[in-house]
């Protein structure tokens, strides 16, 4: 029997139930198998249990609680990932212990430090990380949360010497595209590999000296909103300014994203853009204004309410804004065509 065969049959009876049920996939893996055995060996399966549904405790991955709650359950809980390797995943019905659905629950408290000099973000209470210790101007690493999982974009590889986004020179590109990905909320660490890949930008449109952008990023419900524009080399303002939404929800489904044009600005020139999001309506606002040739109100001004689900544009009136704020967050609110108002949280702000 050569080394690989004698070590398979030594291992413990639920790594083939795990292998053959729902943690077959890259979600889970075998090195995570060996974590939760070592865990077992020293403290016993009931410990692990234990220490896995108190809150505040030593952190464990998502995974790894799993793995402990099939050897408690006898494989009969059925946990899917929402994404493997850019699939679309089901969580069908299952019935389960009450004290697995209290361990699943707990599992989903765990937290982990991220290791140091990586983007790190907090939603639900949970850090995820994205490693881009490499990274030069790591400010390009972004995330949200929409409902339907963690939006995020690495940061790309660029030229030049700055660290910052701001200490850039107006010579300096991406030599690695821009792109967009969803990622379940069950792994803290964000991995291309474990992700949907959403969008991927060129790294040139048409000219090598013009390079698009995604520089900014919002969730918006279930939608990822993103601004995109055009780096000139030599160029100190931005050309091609554009919003964007992406249907997370769909493309979970679909495995397909299809970017939807929102409506275009202009960061300079004196010009006004507000961009605003009212989560009880969902309902996407956005407020632009250009001055005319002679620096008075004669150019474009107009702010509009627009309803993903359906594509409808409802005009606002902008005189009756109403500015605010909600906590830490500043508000914005209109009243609406028909009837009662608006009240919308600044993104851009």
């Amino acid at each position: 029997m050569n080394e690989r065969k004698r070590n398979e049959a030594e291992k413990p009876a639920w790594y083939k139930r795990a292998g053959e049920g729902p943690f077959g996939g890259k979600l889970f893996t075998e090195r995570m198998m060996e974590n939760v055995e070592r865990e077992i060996r020293e403290h016993g399966e009931g410990a692990a249990a234990k220490r896995r549904t108190r809150r505040g405790k030593k952190a464990a991955r998502t995974a790894a609680a799993a793995a402990a709650l099939l050897m408690l359950t006898g494989g009969g809980l059925a946990i899917y990932g929402a994404l493997d390797n850019g699939g679309a995943g089901t969580v069908p019905a299952a019935e389960v212990s009450e004290s697995a659905k209290n361990a699943e629950a707990a599992a989903h408290t765990d937290d982990i430090v991220p290791p140091d000099g990586v983007s790190a973000f907090r939603f639900g209470g949970r850090r995820y990380f994205y490693d881009d210790s490499a990274a030069r101007i790591r400010e390009w690493t972004r995330a949200v949360r929409t409902t339907e999982g963690i939006v995020w974009t690495p940061a790309p590889d660029m030229t030049g010497s700055a660290k910052t986004i701001y200490g850039m020179s107006m010579d300096d590109r991406p030599r690695t595209p821009f792109k967009l990905y969803l990622s379940g909320t069950e792994n803290q660490e964000l991995r291309e590999a474990d992700s949907l890949k959403l969008l991927e930008l060129p790294l040139t449109d048409g000219e090598p000296y013009r390079h698009p952008y995604i520089d900014d990023l919002w969730a918006a419900g279930r939608y990822a909103v993103y601004a995109t524009s055009l780096h000139v080399e030599g160029a100190p303002q931005l050309k091609n300014e554009r919003i964007w939404m992406i249907d997370t929800a769909q493309a979970g489904i679909s495995g397909r994203a299809e970017p939807r044009f929102v409506t275009d600005y202009h960061s300079a020139g004196g010009e006004t853009f507000e961009l605003a999001y009212d989560a009880e309506a969902n309902v996407l606002i956005y407020f632009r204004s250009a001055p005319g040739e002679t620096g008075t109100d004669s150019g474009l001004s107009e702010a509009v309410a627009y309803h993903p689900d359906t594509g409808k544009r409802e005009t606002l009136d902008r005189g009756g804004a109403v500015y605010g704020t909600r906590g830490d967050v500043r508000t914005v609110t209109y009243p609406a065509e028909a009837g009662g108002s608006y009240t919308a949280d600044l993104l851009n702000d």
